[in-house]
Formats: C-alpha cells, sequence, structure tokens
C-alpha cells in the first residue's frame, strides 16, 4: 500500500524530547524533519554558513594535533555554528515555534535540536553529569 501525503506529513513531524533546563529533565516539542543541503538548495542559509554546511560533510579533513590553536578562527566557527544551528531550529520546530522561545533554549537543547533533524533519533536524551 502506498504511504498518502497526509501520513507523510504526519510521520514528518514527531514529538520529541529534549535535554530539560535541570539535570535529569526533559521538555517535549513537535519538530519536523529537513535537510540541510535542502535548505541551502532553497536559499535558507546564507552564502556566508555554505563554508560551514560543507565543512560538516567533509569527512577527509583530518585534524591536525600540531596545529596552532588559532582563538579567532575557534570562535568565528562557533559563531557561524551558533547561526547555523539557529536556522536548524527555525526551520525544525513545529510547536512551540522557535521565535517563541528562542531566548529560553539551551545550547544543549539547540545542539539536540539540531542533531535530531541530522540523525533522526527516536528520542534525545539528555548527558547527565555535565
Amino acid at each position: 500500500m502506498i504511504t498518502s501525503v497526509e501520513q507523510i506529513k504526519q510521520l514528518a513531524i514527531q514529538e520529541v524530547e529534549l535535554p530539560g533546563f535541570e539535570v535529569g529533565t526533559t521538555i517535549t516539542v513537535r519538530l519536523k524533519k529537513l535537510s540541510i543541503t535542502g535548505l541551502a538548495a532553497n536559499g535558507k542559509i546564507p552564502n556566508s554558513l555554505m563554508g560551514v554546511v560543507l565543512n560538516l560533510f567533509d569527512n577527509t579533513t583530518p585534524l591536525n594535533k600540531n596545529a596552532k590553536v588559532n582563538t579567532k578562527n575557534i570562535l568565528d566557527n562557533l559563531g557561524d555554528m551558533s547561526k547555523l544551528t539557529d536556522i536548524i531550529c527555525q526551520q525544525a520546530m513545529v510547536e512551540p515555534k522557535y521565535e517563541e522561545v528562542k531566548n529560553y533554549l539551551t545550547d544543549d537543547q539547540k545542539a539536540a535540536i539540531f542533531e535530531w533533524t541530522q540523525r533522526g533519533a527516536n528520542k534525545v536524551k539528555p548527558i547527565v553529569g555535565e
């Protein structure tokens, strides 16, 4: 039997548990599946962040343990990754809407949303002990 469009829409949006605001707690949100490459192709990701997107998919670049740490580059990369994470959260959050809660979400919660959209975990569990 062929899956209907309505069934696909229902399957694409799921309730997902994210790390809560206290250790050992969770919050539940409704998220929809999405694709970073699809967002990029549709102009949802600004050109200035395309380098970050490409680096996410580049598994051929080895980490050079002998390279000097460049604090400015690290901070720039963190800033770019934060912007990309905000775009992903904005596009993925169905309920509540990202705009309604963006000032309250923690980095762990945003990272869990990002991870869920790319990996499709059924449940994102909080990391205990951090």
